[in-house]
């Protein structure tokens, strides 16, 4: 790659002055930036401090590089915008977007780059629920790659300094950063699992290895981030995990040949759009019950209908306590809960008492398995995911493990999805139904 030119530096007292005041700042700003549209774009988000993330050397008593050439320093050139800087973030979230999916942070977002603050690439609360949970490895890798370019900072701006080195060899520096800091956190989960059953244990699997972006040896004695590998190199070393499964969106994926007795229920709801200052508008959730489908012969559209239903949600009311408005992710949600409780309690489910058909959750609302699941982290509505929570954990428990998910795609003509949709439209004009086929 080629060599970024050299760069006026400042002085050490002056720049933690400045990256101090650029914290406060940051911090106050974000509490207000909370109460905003999270579709605000970057470019209309208020920047009060910016005086002070350009602040030149040249203005403040800066050192300068040998002969007087490059760029004056600032917090922004440093960390951001230096040639060398920004090759390295290209690759750091290049890494990332292919590994979690999560692909709308880029290099040229200084907020991003400079906080690790990924929200205000969040358009809605699917997406802010989806990548809030990736917090804990993204702040590691984050902080990992400012800590290695201010330590390059500084080992290029000491007296008699050594040539630079490439954004090659810093973006390994943070390969092998981050390795081990996710080794040590997996060493002393393991060290706590005598104290907390396993508790942390189980946190970090959930925040690393669940997304992709580490692999936990079949010993649990090692952790391997994968992240920075290639995609083809990060597959293999996924497919040679013991639980390959647990992918984020496929810890819950059903076996190859479902038991012959397995139930799927298929979900929808429906809710109109709210308009700023409006009442909140109607919203209804449907659910059918399916018994003899498969999973090998044209996605569960064989089989016969064993159970229906369709209802309003209505926040507040005695059977949606824990709705607080009505949005399509909640009644989304709301249909979800009651297909896991039904499946739960009712007659037609269980094989015994106390314990239920094996059961196979249809849902085309990624946002409703996902949030019930845990999988995703939920910002809003969150006493009606906690009730999903709890719904999923009591079917999962009276099914002894036998719970699982598959995607549907909504409006694709799949017979039985169709009439969860026209259950929740049903429901969402006023329809009440709880009845055996």
């Amino acid at each position: 790659m080629t060599q970024p030119a050299t760069c006026t530096y400042l002085t050490g007292s002056l720049q933690r002055g400045v990256l101090r005041q650029l914290h406060e700042q940051y911090t106050a700003l974000s509490t207000q930036r909370f109460h905003q549209s999270s579709r605000r774009r970057h470019s209309e988000w208020p920047f009060p401090h910016s005086h002070l993330i350009r602040k030149t050397a040249a203005s403040a008593n800066a050192q300068h590089a040998p002969a007087d050439q490059g760029a004056p320093e600032t917090v922004a050139h440093t960390f951001h915008e230096c040639h060398r800087s920004s090759q390295v973030w290209d690759w750091v979230l290049r890494k990332w977007g292919e590994a979690t999916g999560e692909t709308k942070v880029r290099s040229t977002d200084g907020v991003a780059v400079i906080f690790g603050d990924r929200s205000l690439t969040w358009l809605d609360e699917s997406e802010q629920a989806e990548w809030a949970g990736l917090e804990e490895p993204f702040a590691v890798v984050h902080k990992t790659t400012q800590h290695v370019l201010l330590q390059e900072r500084n080992r290029d701006a000491a007296p008699h300094a050594k040539p630079r080195r490439t954004s090659t060899d810093l973006c390994q520096k943070i390969q092998d950063v981050v390795n081990r800091l996710a080794r040590e956190r997996w060493r002393q989960a393991r060290l706590r699992q005598p104290h907390d059953q396993g508790q942390a244990m189980i946190v970090f699997r959930k925040r690393w290895e669940a997304p992709g972006i580490a692999v936990i040896s079949a010993d649990q004695k090692d952790v391997t981030v994968v992240l920075f590998m290639r995609k083809e190199v990060r597959e293999r070393w996924r497919r040679g995990q013991s639980g390959a499964g647990r992918y984020r969106n496929q810890q819950h994926a059903p076996p190859l040949q479902v038991p012959p007795q397995t139930i799927s229920i298929f979900s929808d709801g429906s809710a109109v759009p709210r308009k700023i200052g409006h009442p909140m508008p109607p919203a209804g959730y449907g659910v059918v019950a399916v018994q003899g489908a498969s999973l090998e012969t044209a996605e569960h559209s064989r089989g016969a209908a064993v159970f229906e239903m369709c209802g309003s949600v209505i926040p507040g009311g005695v059977a949606n306590a824990t709705v607080r408005t009505t949005t399509n992710n909640v009644a989304e949600l709301v249909a979800f809960t009651r297909g896991l409780t039904w499946a739960a309690y009712h007659p037609l489910a269980q094989q015994q008492p106390g314990i239920a058909h094996p059961v196979c959750m249809r849902y085309d609302s990624v946002y409703a398995a996902m949030i019930a699941t845990g999988v995703w982290r939920a910002k809003k509505h969150k006493e009606m995911a906690a009730a999903a929570r709890q719904a999923w954990a009591t079917l999962m428990k009276r099914t002894r493990g036998r719970l699982w998910l598959k995607h549907v795609k909504g409006h694709s003509g799949h017979t039985w999805n169709d009439v969860a949709d026209r259950l929740a439209e049903q429901g969402r004009r006023g329809a009440q139904r709880y009845t055996a086929r």
